[in-house]
């Protein structure tokens, strides 16, 4: 759908009352500014607040992944960059995070359930665990689209939205055992919902989004996938005419509060071309910062963190605390009890054995 097309549309059917959004959805944009790209995104998780941790994860690191390939190894790695993470599932799975390098990611679930990988010599990683592999040792996308040459993705049904310093976007999804990427012409709308980026333009396109109600008047349903995928590339088209209204940060969190309404439990917006990174709560709505050039990624630092819903406003970069087993286990064990959580010796064993990874000079060859 071109440019028009999708401007006109979204113009006709966001009329409608605006609905409270399912209980489990996400968005992610990139606005293109004049000062460099700025990436956004929402967790929106129903009415209940969402807790999280924020963490300084160190570069040169000696790291290890939990699952084997047929040759029985784990997947290992040395970290080249630091990287600033917010986790919801706990350390080392993030849900978004930004690298030194400037290379950022969100994830979300998206509709088309679980996508398997052909089990192989690959060691395997599941997707959080990908997901900070990609932070420690991706510098674009170039270098994201080379990690299926070293490790796969093991069971997931997330997708993601990177985009690096350079201006590069592109979509990720692992569909029919393999790695898909979206981008260029593959990607018209720099924009990431809950549903497979190839399905959601081929429904817009198709226009079978729209229904009349029974005076005739067009409706979009704005809770789901496709509605706000066609709003936030609406906002996106929008900001050209909008640049006297406020700064590109001010407009990516005005965007993301109307795309989540009252759902929205974290906004995040990351500034990547001068490393600072934005975001508020449902719990704590006052904006914080965190500016990435005063952070210690040296690796004996690594594992600092900071409660997202922390009780602070502005800068707040000098507000992390040391890494701490019980506050990471007690994240791990929270994330778990949605689903039924087993007893919290189980993560605290999980957690012991992520904690420490050496410094690559003192783990190499050991």
């Amino acid at each position: 759908m071109s440019e028009a097309a999708l401007r006109a549309t979204v113009l006709i059917t966001t009329a409608l009352a605006l609905g409270s959004l399912g209980a489990v959805a996400c968005t992610s944009f990139v606005l293109d500014a004049e000062e460099g790209p700025i990436f956004a995104c929402n967790l929106e998780y129903g009415a209940s607040p969402v807790e999280g941790l924020v963490y300084v994860n160190g570069r040169g690191l000696l790291k290890h992944g939990g699952s084997l390939g047929l040759t029985g190894g784990k997947a290992e790695w040395v970290s080249r960059f630091g990287s600033l993470t917010f986790n919801f599932a706990g350390w080392q799975h993030p849900w978004a995070g930004v690298n030194e390098a400037g290379l950022v990611v969100s994830t979300m679930a998206h509709s088309d359930g679980p996508s398997l990988s052909l089990f192989d010599q690959r060691p395997q990683l599941d997707s959080g665990a990908w997901l900070q592999h990609m932070l420690d040792t991706c510098a674009t996308i170039d270098d994201v689209e080379k990690l299926p040459e070293t490790v796969r993705m093991g069971a997931t049904v997330d997708h993601y939205l990177v985009a690096d310093r350079t201006g590069d976007i592109a979509v990720i999804e692992f569909i029919d055992r393999a790695m898909h990427l979206h981008r260029g012409e593959g990607l018209p709308h720099p924009v990431l919902t809950n549903r497979t980026y190839r399905d959601v333009i081929e429904f817009i396109e198709s226009g079978d989004y729209l229904r009349a109600n029974a005076c005739g008047d067009l409706l979009l349903d704005l809770r789901s996938s496709e509605g706000r995928f066609l709003l936030a590339a609406n906002r996106l088209y929008d900001y050209p005419e909008q640049t006297e209204t406020g700064s590109a940060i001010y407009y990516a969190f005005n965007s993301l509060a109307i795309i989540g309404q009252e759902n929205a439990r974290w906004s995040l917006v990351f500034d990547i071309g001068v490393d600072s990174v934005y975001f508020r709560t449902s719990v704590n709505p006052q904006i914080r910062w965190i500016d990435l050039s005063k952070l210690d990624f040296s690796c004996d630092q690594d594992g600092a963190t900071l409660d997202i819903h922390a009780d602070l406003h502005g800068d707040v970069t000098g507000s992390f605390q040391p890494f701490s087993i019980d506050r990471t286990t007690a994240h791990f064990v929270w994330f778990r009890s949605f689903h039924g959580a087993p007893p919290p010796q189980i993560y605290r064993d999980l957690v012991n054995g992520f904690e420490g990874f050496p410094c690559a000079e003192e783990g190499a060859g050991s």
